[in-house]
């Protein structure tokens, strides 16, 4: 399968991988290193806590872990990595984490067992939504700042079809593309 990602993006985003399971963290990690993405694998069992104290891009969390919860290590993470979009996965999805993730500003969830296309997608709209943010951080434009806004107000949205596998394309008023998920990439070309 061709790669995703246009050449520009290769190697310029550090991942984390976070997961209880060596078989969940080697086979996400083995999905990206074929992106040619920087991937750090955090073992709750044996990792050294500095390891998430590093910068990262996009953040992959299993939510159920002995010892941390996705959500705590989404704080402690974001405090080194604060413009850091998350991914969560777990077995075991329940409304009411799907709910919090999105209140947390948490960028994907996806349930066990994921596809590869599920994982490569989730990160590639991660890091374009990353890579959207930052720019409005940068903007001094209104127009653009606008545009951007509505990235935001549909970050949520996003989430949600992400996880579904359904595709998402948003376009502004003049019918310049603002948003466009992995899956509606694919379709598109």
């Amino acid at each position: 399968m061709d790669s995703p990602r246009k050449q520009s993006d290769v190697a310029e985003a550090n991942i984390l991988v976070a997961d209880d399971e060596s078989d969940v963290r080697e086979l996400i990690c083995e999905i990206l290193a074929d992106e040619k993405y920087h991937i750090a694998s955090f073992d709750p069992h044996s990792s050294p806590e500095d390891l998430l104290h590093a910068r990262y891009d996009v953040v992959i969390l299993d939510i159920f872990m002995p010892k941390y919860d996705g959500f705590a290590l989404h704080e402690e993470v974001k405090k080194h990595s604060p413009h850091a979009q998350f991914i969560l996965i777990t077995a075991h999805p329940e409304p009411d984490l799907v709910d919090r993730a999105t209140r947390l500003g948490i960028y994907g969830f996806l349930t066990k067992p994921f596809t590869a296309e599920q994982i490569k997608y989730t990160v590639m709209g991660a890091l374009r939504m990353r890579k959207l943010l930052h720019n409005r951080r940068k903007s001094t434009d209104a127009e653009a700042t606008r545009r951007v806004d509505l990235v935001g107000a549909l970050q949520r949205i996003d989430a949600i079809i992400n996880s579904m596998g359904e595709g998402l394309l948003a376009v502004d008023n003049d019918n310049a593309i603002v948003l466009m998920n992995g899956v509606a990439e694919k379709i598109t070309g």
